[in-house]
């Protein structure tokens, strides 16, 4: 059986310099590798993106997050992007699902380090490089907390790695041990699976949205905002658990 095309990002702002668009999870923001598919393949040539767009890419976006992503359509503009996102100029919040109930609006001040040991980044009070999360609560749902992250001093997956410290998983997370599909029946009382087929899951990718991106134009120096919307399993899940909160 062939697999399902993935859904197709969806331009957010172009101009002759830049390209923005609402990536969904699951897909690359560079070119597909046959297993899974890249933003290139999906997007040019559609929706008034030129089938030769060259997507020059200047930050990083893990595939299983959606939202936000940023492009530069001539290699002067990827420069000063780059530069302008290692420099902090470019301000980025994610929205969240995470575990559990966060008592309270605040930070997280942890620097990150590589884990030579175990191949891989995380957070420690002892060492590393400074890093500092802010964040608020959006709203509570049955068994989470739906916030709004910024990382201030960032570090790459600095944000999913400060929430498991504090104790707050992303609700799916599996790079920090939380694997699990979100299913309603584990939060609805006398959950009733249908006969005919076993029960879907909420939400199985990773619980986070690069919601809010602002910077000033490359170019032009103008103010963006750009806002992503969220995807429809992110939606479904928190209106879902809202229900029961």
């Amino acid at each position: 059986m062939s697999k399902p095309r993935p859904v197709a990002p969806v331009v957010l702002h172009v101009d002759d310099h830049l390209l923005i668009v609402n990536k969904p999870s699951g897909v690359l923001i560079g070119p597909g590798n046959g297993d899974v598919a890249g933003v290139p393949e999906l997007l040019g040539g559609r929706d008034g993106v030129a089938a030769e767009e060259p997507f020059e890419i200047v930050h990083r976006m893990d595939p299983a997050i959606s939202g936000v992503t940023v492009y530069a359509r001539n290699i002067e503009i990827r420069r000063t992007l780059r530069l302008m996102f290692a420099e902090g100029a470019v301000r980025q919040r994610f929205r969240m699902l995470v575990q559990g109930y966060v008592q309270a609006d605040g930070c997280i001040e942890l620097p990150i380090y590589f884990d030579k040991r175990h191949g891989r980044l995380d957070a420690s009070e002892r060492r590393g490089n400074k890093a500092r999360t802010e964040y608020r609560i959006l709203d509570r749902v049955a068994g989470h907390t739906w916030i709004e992250c910024e990382a201030v001093v960032g570090r790459v997956e600095q944000i999913r790695l400060h929430l498991a410290a504090s104790g707050h998983t992303l609700a799916v997370d599996p790079a920090n041990g939380n694997d699990a599909p979100l299913m309603l029946s584990r939060f609805k009382p006398n959950f009733r699976v249908s006969v005919r087929h076993e029960e879907r899951p909420l939400v199985s990718r990773l619980t986070m949205h690069a919601a809010l991106l602002s910077l000033d134009h490359p170019a032009t120096g103008e103010c963006l905002e750009i806002e992503a919307p969220l995807h429809k399993d992110l939606r479904t899940t928190i209106r879902q658990l809202g229900l029961l909160a």
